[in-house]
């Protein structure tokens, strides 16, 4: 399986989601056996850089584990079994981020049988996670499909190069548009974060890079709708330089 948790690596499964015939995990009655609330990951030596499945906020790190509030749902991502944290309870981070390292700790009440990443994706609120009914196929979030053509990270109609830009516009919306933490408003945020990105973007020559998809118009035009933009003509007219510059006409 290939993920972005791991950097695109093709890595196994050593348990999938649902039943197990192990005894340590949780029994849960309804599906009459004992349940593995995430899916392990195996080929995880100790230390490799894990990064953010989804964007969200950082709501738990404790001992061998992290908790990421995904944005924009009901959903907690828990990271299991990691070294140690590469960031703190209250960070706000883009899908792609650093978050952990992986590890071989044990959380109370698990085990492990080598260094291997615990991933599981829990409906109920931080800090609970190993529950069963309240977990979700984690799959579809680790290593997410779309058809072509789709305008979403990860399809498979993008380049490399055109997938990088799009993750980094959305990373932009979805994390910039309510992370204070660089500025006391999301104004703030966005004058000193957005403007350093565009001008990184600005820099490679004029048409290196076409991109044809409507999500990056889409996104383009939700940040250009934003009040912090609107209200400044520099970063507005850096954001009509981008769309032009990406090949994608003006948003």
């Amino acid at each position: 399986m290939k993920s972005i948790v791991w950097g695109d690596v093709d890595k196994y499964i050593t348990q999938a989601f649902g039943c197990t015939p192990l005894l340590v995990e949780p029994w849960w009655n309804i599906a009459d056996c004992h349940w593995h609330c995430g899916i392990d990951i195996g080929d995880m030596p100790i230390g490799t850089p894990l990064y953010a499945a989804r964007a969200g906020r950082i709501v738990s790190v404790a001992f061998a584990q992290l908790g990421l509030a995904a944005l924009g749902t009901s959903q907690t991502d828990w990271y299991i079994h990691i070294d140690r944290a590469a960031t703190a309870v209250g960070h706000n981070v883009a899908r792609g981020e650093l978050i952990a390292y992986s590890g071989n700790k044990v959380p109370s009440g698990g085990a492990t049988f080598g260094p291997h990443l615990h991933f599981e994706v829990q409906t109920a609120p931080s800090p609970y996670y190993n529950r069963p009914a309240s977990s979700v196929d984690p799959v579809p979030i680790l290593a997410p499909t779309f058809g072509p053509g789709g305008g979403i990270l990860g399809d498979d109609d993008l380049t490399p190069e055109q997938d990088s830009i799009l993750r980094r516009v959305f990373n932009l919306l979805a994390v910039g548009n309510y992370d204070a933490s660089l500025g006391a408003t999301a104004d703030g945020y966005l004058k000193k974060t957005v403007k350093p990105e565009l001008d990184q973007i600005l820099a490679k020559p004029a048409g290196a890079v076409t991109v044809d998809n409507t999500a990056v118009l889409a996104a383009i035009a939700d940040l250009k709708a934003h009040p912090a933009v609107a209200s400044d003509p520099t970063l507005s007219a850096k954001i009509d330089a981008l769309s032009k510059h990406l090949g994608v006409g003006t948003a």
